[in-house]
């Protein structure tokens, strides 16, 4: 008992100091566009990029778990949220029905970017991953395979 206390504890140490030792390496500037965009947030989680161009970060806000993402010099990219089918609007749920009913829905998320709200649907299809990027009437913005290299891919 003695050293599962021991281990555990060594973990939490370990554990809190990655996490703050990844917070002391973003930028003020994002630090400060987050606590400007969320001030109520809570329980923040950084991580960057592997090339140090942007930074994301895991919360929660009025009790939801949001990710949001930030460039180096603070611009805020988008905030996402997973939601459910049945929380999409209708156009997008019948596109989805009428043209892309052999796929099979994996996650869905709703993002706020700086040009309004998009629906990202991440499926499976029979050859490849699709992630499929629809505006809040339905239409199609983007339909890329999974296996693309850019993770920025919702921006073009």
């Amino acid at each position: 008992m003695k050293n599962w206390i021991i281990t555990a504890s060594a973990a939490a140490f370990m554990l809190m100091f990655t996490v703050a030792g990844t917070a002391q390496n973003v930028p003020q500037k994002v630090k400060d566009a987050f606590s400007d965009k969320y001030s109520n947030a809570t329980h923040m989680e950084w991580d960057d990029d592997d090339n140090g161009e942007e930074y994301e970060v895991d919360f929660t806000l009025n009790g939801e778990h949001l990710e949001a993402s930030f460039a180096t010099d603070g611009t805020w990219k988008y905030t996402q949220k997973e939601i459910t089918h049945e929380e999409l609007p209708q156009a997008v749920k019948s596109i989805l029905k009428d043209k892309y009913a052999d796929l099979k829905i994996d996650d869905i998320n709703m993002l706020e970017t700086p040009e309004g709200v998009r629906y990202k649907v991440e499926a499976d299809g029979d050859n490849d991953d699709r992630v499929l990027l629809f505006s809040g009437d339905g239409t199609k913005l983007k339909d890329v395979t999974e296996n693309d290299d850019d993770d920025d891919w919702w921006f073009d």
